[in-house]
C-alpha cells in the first residue's frame, strides 16, 4: 500500500516540476537505489530487490518528515529549548536516525548496517544532486 502512495507522490511531483528536473530526480533515485542495493549486499549479504531499495528511500523521507514535524512542534516548549541548548547535535542525530530507520525497516537489516547504508546513500545522493544542479542550471 505504501508503495502506491510513493508512486502517487512521485507522479504529483512530476506534474509540478520542470521536465529536466523530473528526469534528473528520476535518474538520481535510480542511481541511489542501485547504491543502496550494492551496500546492502556488501554489508549484510542480503540482495534486496530494486523496489525495496526505492521503498527504503521513500520510507526514509517519510520518517524525516515525521521527525521534522516533531521538532517543529517541540520548539514551542521550554524543555525542548533547554535540551537543544545543552546538546545542539540533537537535531542532526535525530534526523539521521530517522533516515536510517527507514532503511532498517524497508531492507530488514539491523540498525548498524542501516546507518552505514544511509551514510553512503546520503553522500552519493549529495554528489549526484550537486552534479545535476550544475548540468540543469548551467
Amino acid at each position: 500500500m505504501h508503495t502506491l502512495l510513493f508512486i502517487l507522490a512521485y507522479i504529483a511531483f512530476a506534474f509540478g516540476a520542470r521536465p529536466e528536473v523530473t528526469v534528473a530526480i528520476t535518474v538520481i533515485f535510480i542511481l541511489v537505489a542501485l547504491v543502496i542495493q550494492f551496500f546492502t549486499k556488501k554489508l549484510t549479504d542480503i540482495q534486496p530487490p530494486f523496489i525495496d531499495a526505492l521503498e527504503a528511500i521513500g520510507l526514509s523521507f517519510f520518517f524525516l518528515f515525521l521527525i521534522l514535524l516533531f521538532f517543529a512542534s517541540a520548539m514551542h516548549s521550554t524543555v525542548a529549548l533547554i535540551i537543544l541548548a545543552i546538546n545542539p547535535f540533537f537535531i542532526p542525530i535525530g534526523l539521521f536516525g530517522a533516515f536510517a530507520l527507514g532503511f532498517s525497516l524497508s531492507l530488514q537489516t539491523t540498525i548498524l548496517p542501516s546507518l552505514k547504508i544511509a551514510a553512503s546513500a546520503s553522500l552519493f545522493a549529495a554528489l549526484l544532486i550537486v552534479a545535476a544542479r550544475k548540468l540543469i542550471f548551467a
